[in-house]
């Protein structure tokens, strides 16, 4: 799979490179204009620092741009000339929030906001659509997007016999740019390498075809100095032995057979490793609700019976009636879950009285977890279910989080010098974690944002999932004798297009088949080895459609003006290629279309 698109790079290197465009016109409206001076100072707060420490009244802290720059008792702050008071009384403050278990690449763009508008301020992002997220990483730090300080792991390290499968199965999760597929330990070298020159944090596995591959992954980690997340992939003397920096939800089957004294050890030397447990309690609701109750949540677009469903819509209502599906039609598997869960429960405690740390992650984009909300519901269940402390569970959002990834110099906490992210409460979470619910008003790297800015945000969101709900329900009605809408309006059929590099036209076909709001098919260039990439779009909405093709490294869009089409074929951040052609099909769809 790498070496696809090194050899059609090197094929086609002799082109001049066209420059990479960014553009800014699909990004979100920036109805929101946070109050932006020079100096902050919240005063007289509680503060609640995240350092563990207990919590101290009639503070105040001071912000210079987007850095902490003091913390002190009212009375030994003086408040420099011009600056943004904020009145603390009768307040609580706390760092910003981490979800430290999301998937943004289905939760998608439009859900950015709603972290921060529910006090998240930083996640970890736990692999998927790589390119999306990191193209929204770049415009979050420009200050060109709202969202939170994001964290990833790039494309997710699978056992590519499950790739397969997925891919036999048919997803909506488009497994060829999301995944990789690994074999061998060869392969695996590789696939961390290509992770590696990403610019990810970090590298995630879900599953391995061998303990020699998952030896690989880790050593290639560590020479890539990046850390290892990952599902229970083996024996948890693996992890130890491997060096798997965080176990995310937990051991998978629990370790009921190993008795209670086998595991107080194993978990013992997995404190003094540093090793971090993500428990993801949230996403159990795929589990524990009734089939009706998510049925109805993930139909229901006004929000009646979850107020928090208007605010989604697109790919990731998509994946979560795929996952509804799934799990009506696997009864035993969800009955076999059922029961394990208590000693999943079991084993996450033990691990947490064994000084396990832990971390607030909720998996965003599981069935009924809401982005940013589901950070809140992730804190109550650790409190009700693992009888964490709300102190604990504030350190699993907050220290613990920019301890994981490596950044506790600069945020975590509230202290002199680190990022200005954190939360103004109305009521203190030390006396009931679901208070974390209660903002006020949040500051994202030195800007504030009150409650009717949040408010606003929320709206904001709101309105564009109900238009592209719109769009997708235009784009479903027009369609017609297999042709899609939007851009393309395009009967069942191979295309004939070209592309140039340098003095040499390059032919190449692309086959096209609608279903179910997108299309399906293939993009063919005749190289003196004809190279193929398995194609499907994003759902139709907007002016150009984007394909998922089956090398991660390659993005192809396509567009329609009137009788032609226009093709662009990205193979890195500065490599892109035009093609062009007629928008009449030269050939009906091969017989063999299917297994393309």
């Amino acid at each position: 799979m790498f070496h696809i698109a090194q050899h059609l790079i090197a094929i086609l290197a002799l082109s001049v490179a066209l420059p990479f465009e960014v553009t800014t016109s699909c990004l979100p409206a920036k109805s929101t204009q946070p109050t932006s001076h020079d100096t902050l100072v919240v005063q007289n707060v509680l503060l609640i620092d995240g350092t563990g420490t207990a919590p101290r009244e009639h503070m105040s802290v001071v912000v210079q741009g987007s850095r902490i720059v003091a913390v002190g008792g009212v009375d030994d702050i003086v408040v420099p000339e011009q600056a943004t008071v904020i009145d603390g009384a009768g307040k609580f403050l706390i760092p910003g929030l981490w979800d430290s278990h999301v998937h943004l690449g289905k939760s998608r763009e439009n859900s950015l906001p709603l972290f921060v508008a529910n006090g998240v301020t930083a996640v970890r992002d736990l692999g998927g659509d790589y390119r999306s997220v990191i193209s929204w990483r770049r415009e979050i730090e420009a200050g060109d997007r709202l969202g939170p300080a994001i964290f990833t792991a790039g494309p997710i390290l699978e056992n590519q016999t499950n790739i397969e499968r997925m891919q036999r199965q048919g997803m909506v999760e488009p497994v060829s740019r999301t995944r990789l597929g690994i074999a061998t330990p060869e392969e695996a070298t590789q696939a961390v390498e290509f992770i590696a020159a990403l610019g990810v944090d970090f590298v995630k596995v879900r599953t391995v075809a061998s303990p020699e591959v998952f030896q690989a992954i880790a050593a290639a980690c560590d020479q890539h100095n990046l850390p290892l997340f990952g599902h229970s992939v083996g024996p948890p003397e693996d992890l130890l032995a491997f060096g798997q920096d965080c176990l995310e939800h937990s051991f998978l089957p629990p370790l009921t057979e190993r008795g209670q004294e086998e595991r107080e050890k194993l978990f013992k030397r997995m404190a003094l490793a540093d090793v971090i447990v993500t428990p993801t309690l949230a996403a159990r609701r795929l589990y524990t609700d009734s089939q009706e109750n998510i049925d109805r949540i993930v139909s229901d677009t006004s929000g009646e019976y979850d107020t928090r469903r208007k605010y989604l819509a697109g790919y990731l209502i998509e994946d979560w009636r795929e996952q509804a599906a799934e799990r009506k039609a696997s009864q035993h598997v969800l009955e076999r879950i059922l029961n394990l869960l208590p000693e999943v429960d079991r084993d996450i405690r033990e691990m947490k009285q064994a000084g396990v740390k832990m971390l607030a992650g909720s998996d965003t984009a599981v069935v009924l977890v809401f982005p940013g909300f589901g950070l809140h519901d992730e804190l109550e269940q650790m409190v009700t279910q693992l009888q964490m402390t709300p102190m604990e569970a504030l350190l699993s959002a907050t220290k613990h989080a920019a301890e994981c990834v490596g950044v506790q110099q600069t945020r975590g906490t509230l202290e002199v010098g680190k990022v200005a992210d954190f939360v103004l409460l109305t009521a203190n979470p030390l006396d009931d974690i679901r208070n974390t619910t209660a903002i006020d008003s949040v500051c994202l790297a030195g800007k504030w944002y009150p409650r009717r800015e949040l408010d606003s945000m929320l709206q904001d969101v709101a309105d564009r999932a109900a238009q592209e709900r719109r769009q997708r329900n235009t784009a479903a009605t027009n369609s017609h004798d297999g042709a899609g809408s939007g851009s393309l309006d395009l009967p069942n059929g191979v295309y004939s297009l070209e592309t140039a590099a340098g003095d040499i036209s390059i032919p190449a076909k692309l086959a096209l088949q609608f279903h179910d709001d997108r299309y399906r098919g293939w993009l063919k260039v005749e190289l003196p080895s004809p190279i193929y990439f398995a194609l499907q779009s994003t759902p139709l909405s907007g002016e150009e459609i984007e394909f998922y093709t089956s090398s991660p490294a390659i993005r192809f869009t396509l567009a329609q003006a009137d009788d032609q089409l226009r093709g662009d074929l990205q193979l890195t951040s500065d490599r892109r290629f035009q093609l062009t052609g007629a928008a009449v099909a030269v050939a009906e769809l091969p017989d063999d279309f299917a297994q393309c």
